[in-house]
Order: structure tokens, then C-alpha cells, then sequence
């Protein structure tokens, strides 16, 4: 389930509980009948898919996590993957080892 999945399935999940409040079993049935968006599967699902999330890797959050070791100029260099700066170069475009000192 992507993102955007499992947001919509919590949220029928917690409508689907404060639509049992107080009804029988009959009345949810017709409530959710009636509702031709609402995905009983994904309700009784959702909880792994939910816990899944968090088990997936990010590396660009990966990157902004671990920027605190940059120096302030490589941190604004963190860029989605498929850019063309990569976490490590510097401003200039070098890697900060590669730049030599400038004499004054």
C-alpha cells in the first residue's frame, strides 16, 4: 500500500468504529453498502501496511538525517536523488578533499 493507501484505510478504519456506536450489525452493513469508496479489506489491513511504512529506507532523509556532519556549504547541496550535487561536494562542485587551500 502506498502513503496515501494506508492514510485512507486508518481513516475509514476509525469511521467504520464511530459508525458501530450505537447501531446493529444490519445498520453498519447498510451504511457501508451504501458507500461504494469504502474498502473493508484495506480496514482489517491496513495495520501491517501501516507498520511497513516504517520499515522502508529513505536514503534522501538518510542524507538530511546525517547532514549535521557537513559543512554548512555541502548541507545546502543535499538534493533529491537524480540531481546532479550529491551529499560530500562542496559549493564548488569538488569534494571538499580535492579543493586545495587558496593562498593569500
Amino acid at each position: 500500500m502506498a502513503w496515501g493507501e494506508v492514510f485512507n484505510a486508518a481513516l475509514d478504519a476509525g469511521w467504520l468504529a464511530g459508525l458501530k456506536l450505537g447501531r446493529s450489525e444490519e445498520e453498519v452493513a447498510a451504511y457501508i453498502a451504501g458507500n461504494e469508496n469504502f474498502d473493508m479489506a484495506a480496514v482489517q489491513n491496513f495495520r501491517a501496511a501501516y507498520d511497513e511504512m516504517f520499515l522502508r529506507l529513505f536514503p534522501y532523509i538518510e542524507r538530511v538525517a546525517s547532514s549535521f556532519r557537513l559543512p554548512l556549504a555541502d548541507v545546502m547541496n543535499i538534493l533529491p536523488a537524480g540531481e546532479e550535487n550529491t551529499v560530500g561536494t562542496g559549493a564548488s562542485g569538488q569534494n571538499p578533499t580535492d579543493q586545495t587551500p587558496q593562498d593569500p
